[in-house]
């Protein structure tokens, strides 16, 4: 049974990956609808796959489209259930920049009504308005939430000695770059980093040189390992 279970799995992983590779490369090349592919990132995530970069490609897609208050309210509550800070900071700034929307529902209400034509907003429109301007606050406090345990990783990251994996370092700054991270705050991290390359570099030049040296030091003795022809001394 339990090899059955898992033969099932694993065809239902390759199903879901191929559904997801197929849409993606349908939306780069016929621009298919954002539904689609985001049917099949659910089918994929379902599975047990990471779909984080066919996540950014939806919320590529989403941009691409003119959005009603309601569809980018139903974009923020997407990229909220992704648990993924790039993705949303991403959408985030998306609905910031089409709607002309503020840090706080009070804030975006004024620049809504700075940006209207002065005629008195339906019932309707102030309403989905709110409602998107709400779960833009909501979003934005849980980025806020995603950037604080980024920078709490960054900092435990730097704080190591010697035992700080390089690599991992630079793909955290980089992440914290594309999650909206304040530069003043990935400085430390960069300073770390920048520390690591050049102890790196001095590891590997040290190591250089000790090789020529081993085989310098390698010559004298060879040298005296090889018979001399008798000296000649002059007779009387």
């Amino acid at each position: 049974m339990g090899n059955c279970s898992e033969a099932c799995c694993s065809n239902r992983r390759k199903e879901a990956s191929m559904v997801l590779t197929e849409s993606m490369m349908r939306a780069r090349q016929q621009g298919c609808d954002a539904e689609s592919l985001r049917s099949a990132i659910k089918m994929a995530e379902d599975s047990g796959l990471d779909a984080i970069e066919a996540r950014q490609q939806y919320a590529e897609l989403m941009r691409e489209e003119r959005q009603t208050p309601e569809q980018l309210q139903e974009m923020l509550q997407w990229a909220m259930d992704t648990g993924d800070g790039v993705t949303l900071f991403s959408v985030i700034e998306e609905v910031e920049s089409r709607h002309a929307v503020g840090r706080s529902p009070e804030d975006g209400i004024a620049k809504v009504a700075q940006v209207s034509d002065g005629s008195a907003l339906l019932d309707t429109a102030v309403s989905a308005q709110q409602a998107l301007l709400d779960d833009l606050y909501l979003a934005q406090q849980r980025l806020s939430d995603y950037q604080d345990d980024m920078r709490a990783w960054l900092q435990q990251l730097s704080r190591k000695n010697d035992r700080v994996d390089e690599q991992q370092l630079a793909a955290a700054l980089e992440r914290a770059r594309r999650m909206g991270v304040a530069p003043e705050d990935l400085a430390p991290a960069q300073v770390r980093l920048r520390a690591l390359e050049a102890l790196r570099a001095s590891r590997n030049s040290a190591r250089k040189s000790q090789s020529k040296g081993e085989v310098v030091s390698a010559s004298p003795a060879v040298a005296a390992a090889v018979p001399r022809p008798p000296e000649w001394v002059p007779t009387a």
